[in-house]
């Protein structure tokens, strides 16, 4: 017979899948689990919470597979009993619906150019490094960002960075962005201002930060 109570497991942490490309590696400093709590039936049970990252250098790395193996050490219950395979190591543990493909991605604004009475459309680009280049990311249908709290707007007319829903001067005009509130489509969106008025001519540099 044996004897099951609460113990506490210790665990590691790996990547498995593609080999890693230089400069990448599994951060998993942020994952826990709780300890193994035991009932009858001889079934135990921990719950393992991340998240998982894989941190990168400034240097573009090509896409790879990720899956992570745990192994679970310390299996020995209150009166020493232990699992004889100590430690056990669970293999190949995907990503939530099986989203292992790991990209090293950027999202880009493009440069435009228009006359002062029409409208502007600047593309907006998720990419991701495929080993040689940046391509477009046609996958990319979840990336959000907002005017107000994600764009800033600047320029020598205005003065200070604004807030990208707020106008800008050009000349004795102003442009606003007047579309690109949302979310990426197969990976484009396009942020149009507002024609600033015949005669009214400027730029407008655009900064875009999703760190947060």
């Amino acid at each position: 017979w044996s004897k099951f109570g609460a113990f506490t497991l210790t665990a590691a942490y790996a990547h498995d899948g593609d080999p890693l490309p230089g400069g990448v590696a599994l951060d998993s400093a942020a994952a826990s689990h709780t300890a193994l709590g035991c009932s009858g039936g001889g079934t135990c049970t921990s719950t393992f919470s991340g998240p998982f990252t894989y941190s990168r250098s400034v240097t573009p790395a090509a896409q790879f597979n990720a899956e992570v193996d745990i192994t679970l050490n310390n299996i020995v219950d209150s009166d020493g009993a232990a699992f004889s395979g100590n430690p056990y190591t669970v293999q190949n543990i995907e990503f939530t619906a099986s989203n292992n493909l790991q990209r090293w991605g950027r999202l880009m604004i493009g440069e435009a150019v228009s006359d002062p009475v029409l409208a502007l459309d600047v593309p907006v680009t998720a990419e991701y490094y495929d080993g040689a280049a940046f391509v477009t990311n046609a996958d990319d249908d979840c990336t959000v960002f907002s005017l107000a709290n994600d764009v800033q707007l600047s320029n020598e007319a205005t003065g200070s960075p604004q807030d990208g829903d707020q106008p800008m001067n050009i000349g004795a005009g102003t442009t606003s962005v007047t579309s690109g509130d949302g979310v990426l489509v197969n990976g484009l969106d396009l942020m149009s201002f507002s024609a600033p008025g015949t005669g009214n001519t400027g730029l407008v540099d655009i900064t875009l930060d999703l760190d947060t």
